[in-house]
């Protein structure tokens, strides 16, 4: 045939195909066959007639074509709806909705070809058995990661929780060859989970997930991005952490909630569990927001799940009707054009599904039937049950005390003066052990690796450091403690040379740079005695006084 030919092609006592002019760009051959192969028996299902099988040769339709099931058997009841079943290209089948004609035959407008078979559907015996799939699904295990567990020795990892495989590896960094401890998780069940992140950990990675969709989520869901993640079954979430200064635990939380097993139920009443993650979460993320005041508050409320399951399949119909509006739509939700693109992609490939889940609930009656098929679905997400929420724990011992350092100008080794008390014990290995509260805020303590030094630590910020003799760092200049105050003057051409103020008879050499200070006492003008470095408010007679 050719593009300016109409289409009509009639296989007697099974069906035809007609399509306008103009419904194929390229010149090719159509050829309609009787199917050999049936679909397998679905619950709520029951086959009406024979099928047809539609090829293509050097040519492919435009626009739909028009198939009409001519051998088809009468309804059993009066609520039954007129359907196709579809071999698609990987030999899964998928149900579409139809239309019945006035003599009795059913009849498809579609693009996709491959068996095609008439049907009649139960409604509610077909949303039963969706709901008895869609629960067994989620309800079915995922296999455990595949891992070597070979993390690091500083890190020992204490799975607290059934609702997530766990494992430990060791990630090197490749910039600096450090070794990292990475935690692995994944969820357990085929549900969506959350997964809050704590503070600490230097990295994490989530498959199908971008920064940028996850910050798009958190926006929809009102969540803090970096701190939460939503992660569904066969998506892998990692995260890792560097040897600490000091013993820490990090801990990651699992649990469920409305918002996440309104997600799961979404996904599995569309049949999204094919999709690819990223686009199944795409996709149901932008219809349950459509539903968004139908998301019950508790996993356990199973009115509240079903009159979201009605919602979702009929209410948010209404956004699938214009590809433009459902993609203006996704635009607006996820704010990336690429991330629109794969939830219009997603919502596309799901709306037959979802137009005919949307007509069997109508048909059914969504304040009886349904929403007693859907009282078990909240068993499949009880946190009573035999999945526990919980804690996955990762144990990171501290590499010890920092003793290879300078002390200068600018700070002790990595701590600029100013560092708050804890940022600055880790990176020092050792808690300061006060010695003197001076009250206002004001403490002097010391290190356990640096007992020559007494620290002012001022408003909970390392404030000062002062050399009382003993066990002390160097300073960066080489100015010590007994030596000549020539070194002083050298290391620091433009100190300000002045009587100490608490006694004439010492002589004190004050150098400053932004916003911090170095200070030497010599009693003889010749060797230095005492020396303190920094914040040049906190420099003075004793640290912190």
């Amino acid at each position: 045939m050719s593009p300016t030919e109409a289409l009509e092609v009639t296989l007697d006592g099974v069906g035809q195909l007609t399509a306008p002019a103009g419904t194929f760009a390229t010149p090719g051959t159509v050829t309609v066959t009787p199917s050999a192969d049936a679909p397998p028996p679905t619950d709520g299902l029951t086959p009406a007639g024979s099928g047809i099988d539609v090829t293509f040769d050097g040519t492919q339709p435009a626009t739909p074509l028009r198939l009409v099931l001519t051998d088809v058997a009468a309804a059993r009841g009066p609520d039954d709806i007129p359907v196709v079943q579809h071999q698609r290209h990987d030999g899964t089948w998928e149900t579409l909705p139809a239309e019945v004609t006035a003599d009795g035959h059913i009849v498809v407008e579609t693009t996709e070809f491959s068996p095609q078979w008439p049907a009649w559907l139960n409604p509610v015996n077909w949303v039963r058995s969706l709901a008895d799939a869609t629960t067994d699904a989620l309800l079915s295990r995922t296999d455990a990661l595949a891992c070597a567990d070979n993390g690091p020795g500083f890190a020992m990892m204490r799975p607290a929780t059934t609702l997530l495989h766990s494992c430990l590896i060791t990630n090197t960094d490749s910039d600096s060859g450090r070794d990292r401890a990475e935690v692995q998780l994944t969820p357990n069940r085929r549900f969506y989970v959350w997964i809050s992140v704590p503070d600490g950990v230097e990295y994490t990675w989530l498959e199908t997930q971008p920064a940028a969709l996850r910050a798009a989520l958190g926006q929809v869901f009102g969540f803090d991005s970096d701190r939460q993640v939503l992660v569904d079954s066969g998506t892998l979430f990692t995260a890792g952490a560097g040897q600490p200064g000091l013993d820490r635990t990090l801990t990651f939380t699992s649990y469920t909630d409305g918002k996440s097993a309104a997600l799961s139920l979404g996904a599995g009443l569309t049949g999204l569990l094919g999709l690819e993650p990223r686009q199944g979460l795409l996709a149901v993320t932008y219809l349950s927001v459509q539903c968004a005041d139908k998301i019950p508050a508790s996993i356990d409320d199973a009115g509240g799940m079903a009159d979201f399951a009605v919602c979702f399949a009929q209410a948010a119909l209404s956004a699938l009707e214009d590809p433009d509006r459902a993609f203006a739509g996704a635009l607006n939700l996820f704010g990336e054009d690429a991330y629109a693109r794969e939830a219009e992609a997603a919502l596309e490939r799901t709306s037959k599904t979802l137009r005919l889940l949307g007509k069997a609930l109508a048909v059914a009656g969504a304040a009886g039937a349904v929403r007693d098929i859907w009282t078990q679905l909240p068993d499949a997400f009880s946190q009573n049950g035999v999945d526990r929420p919980g804690d996955v724990h990762l144990d990171l011992a501290g590499r010890g005390p920092v003793t290879d350092v300078t002390v200068g100008l600018d700070g002790i080794g990595p701590v600029p003066w100013g560092t708050p008390v804890p940022a600055a014990e880790e990176a020092l290995g050792a808690r300061f052990d006060v010695s003197e509260d001076n009250g206002l805020g004001c403490a002097q303590a010391t290190l356990p690796q640096f007992p020559g030094l007494t620290f002012g630590l001022q408003d909970g910020q390392v404030a000062v450091a002062a050399y009382g003799g003993g066990d002390a760092p160097a300073t960066d200049t080489g100015v010590t403690l007994g030596g000549d105050v020539a070194e002083v003057e050298a290391a620091y051409p433009g100190a300000v040379v002045d009587a100490d103020p608490s006694d004439a008879f010492t002589t004190r050499y004050t150098a400053s740079s932004g916003g911090h200070a170095a200070q030497f006492l010599s009693f003889d003008q010749a060797t230095v005695d005492y020396m303190q470095f920094g914040l040049a408010a906190a420099v003075g007679e004793a640290p912190c006084v």
